[in-house]
C-alpha cells in the first residue's frame, strides 16, 4: 500500500480501494438501493399469490357452525338409546365435546367411532347411525370437531378433523371400558376423507375396519372444488399455493391422502358414495378408490345409483317423506313472502314436521351390509387374540 493506492507488479497505479471518492460512494448507495426495492418488490410479487391463497383457504374455514335446533335429534327420539357426554382437549388446548352411546344392558362386541361432515354442525346429524350401530351390538363414541356445536374453537381446515379424530381415538383408547374391544370408524363427507387420513397416523391393528361415506381422496379435492363453486375455474390458478398453504398451517397431516392411509392399514373397508353426489362427485371419491382398490378383497365398494351426498344412507321412503315435507314448506315460506322469524319456523315444524319419520330415514338394509363388514373385521380381531 502507498498512499492509499496499491500499484500492480509493474509498477502501475490501481483503482482506488482505499480511498472513494464522494460521487462514486453516492453512486454505490444508490445502485444498493435499487437493488434492495426490486428484490422487496419481487418477494411482494411472489408472495401476494400466497396470501391470496390464504385468503381463499380463510373464507372456506375459519368459522363456526352449529346444527339448527329444529332439525336437532335427542336421544328420546330413539328407544332405548343411552347417551353419556365427556369432553376432552386436543393438543392444541381446544376442548371437544364427546357423546357414548349405548343399549341398556349392551356387552359391546366393538367400539365403533364416527367423525362427522362438514359444514352443518357436529355430530348430531349422525345420532340415528349411533342407534343403528348400538342395536347391532356396537357401543359408539362421537364428537363434535373443533367450531362445531358445543365444541370450542373455529374449524381451520380439512387436516384439523383428522387430527381432531386421532385425539378422539386416543382419548377412548384410555378409557377401561373399552380396553380389549376392536375399534371401527365411521365417517361421512369431510369425515369419510378423515377416517382414512388417519390410518396415516396410527399403528396397523389399531383400526380394524373402516366405512367411508360419500368421502374424497385428498384435502385439496375438496378445497378446488369450493372455490370453483365460490370463483369459478380461474381460482385454480392459486391452488399450488392453496396446498402449500395447507402444508405450512398444518404439516404432515396435510402431506398424507386417503390412500396412503388405506395402503398403510389392514383394516377392513366398506366404501358408500351416491352416483348423483353432486357435493362430492363419485368419481372424486368412491370412483379413484375403486381405481386402487377394486381388486383388494378386503375392499367392498356400494355405489348407490339414486343417491347424493346427504341422502345416501337413506331409505327410499325416507327421501320421498323428506321431499313432499320441503314441498310444503317452500309453499308456506312463499305464501309468507319468506318475512318468518326463527320463532315462526320452530312453530311450523313443531306441528308439521314428523319427528319419528325424522329418526328412521336410515337404510337399514345399507347399514346391515356396514355392520356385515364390522362384524367380520370383529371376528378376525378376536380370533387373532385369542391365539396370542
Amino acid at each position: 500500500m502507498e498512499n492509499g493506492r496499491e500499484k500492480t507488479e509493474n509498477g502501475e497505479i490501481a483503482a482506488e480501494t482505499a480511498l472513494e471518492s464522494p460521487e462514486k460512494r453516492g453512486k454505490s448507495r444508490k445502485i444498493k438501493r435499487i437493488i434492495i426495492a426490486v428484490a422487496a418488490v419481487a418477494v411482494a410479487v411472489a408472495m401476494l399469490p400466497f396470501a391470496l391463497a390464504a385468503t381463499v383457504y380463510s373464507s372456506v374455514f375459519g368459522r363456526r357452525f352449529e346444527t339448527e335446533q329444529v332439525r336437532m335429534y335427542m336421544p328420546a327420539d330413539f328407544e332405548g338409546l343411552v347417551e353419556t357426554r365427556e369432553r376432552f382437549k386436543t393438543d392444541r388446548g381446544v376442548e371437544l365435546q364427546g357423546y357414548f352411546y349405548s343399549r341398556e344392558g349392551l356387552e359391546p362386541k366393538g367400539l365403533v367411532i364416527v367423525c362427522h361432515g362438514f359444514g352443518g354442525g357436529g355430530c348430531n346429524a349422525y345420532m340415528d347411525s349411533a342407534d343403528l350401530f348400538t342395536r347391532a351390538g356396537y357401543a359408539v363414541f362421537m364428537f363434535d370437531a373443533a367450531g362445531n356445536d358445543l365444541s370450542d374453537g373455529v374449524v381451520t381446515g380439512v387436516p384439523q378433523y383428522t387430527i381432531d379424530l386421532l385425539k378422539a381415538i386416543e382419548f377412548v383408547d384410555g378409557k377401561e371400558e373399552f380396553k380389549g374391544l376392536p375399534k371401527m370408524l365411521f365417517g361421512h363427507s369431510m369425515g369419510g376423507f378423515s377416517v382414512c387420513n388417519a390410518l396415516n397416523f396410527v399403528e396397523d391393528g389399531a383400526i380394524c375396519a373402516v366405512c367411508e361415506m360419500s368421502g374424497f381422496c385428498d384435502s385439496a379435492d375438496v378445497i378446488r372444488l369450493e372455490a370453483i363453486e365460490r370463483m369459478g375455474k380461474a381460482s385454480l390458478i392459486f391452488m399450488p399455493y392453496v396446498e402449500l398453504y395447507e402444508v405450512v398451517k398444518f404439516g404432515k397431516y396435510s402431506t398424507k391422502t386417503a390412500v396412503t392411509g388405506l395402503k398403510n392399514s389392514s383394516a377392513k373397508v366398506v366404501v358408500v358414495h351416491g352416483e348423483l353426489d353432486d357435493t362430492i362427485p363419485f368419481e372424486t371419491g368412491c370412483g379413484r378408490l375403486q381405481d386402487e382398490f377394486g381388486n383388494d378383497p378386503r375392499f367392498e365398494f356400494l355405489a348407490l345409483p339414486d343417491r347424493g351426498h346427504n341422502n345416501v344412507d337413506w331409505s327410499d321412503a325416507a327421501i320421498e317423506y323428506v321431499a313432499g315435507f320441503n314441498k310444503e314448506y317452500s309453499a308456506w315460506y312463499s305464501s309468507e313472502n319468506g318475512e318468518i322469524t326463527a320463532e315462526d319456523r320452530i312453530e311450523y315444524f313443531a306441528e308439521h314436521f314428523d319427528r319419528k319419520a325424522w329418526s328412521s330415514l336410515l337404510d337399514e338394509d345399507l347399514y346391515a351390509k356396514i355392520v356385515a363388514v364390522f362384524d367380520a373385521a370383529a371376528d378376525d380381531f378376536y380370533a387373532k387374540t385369542a391365539g396370542k
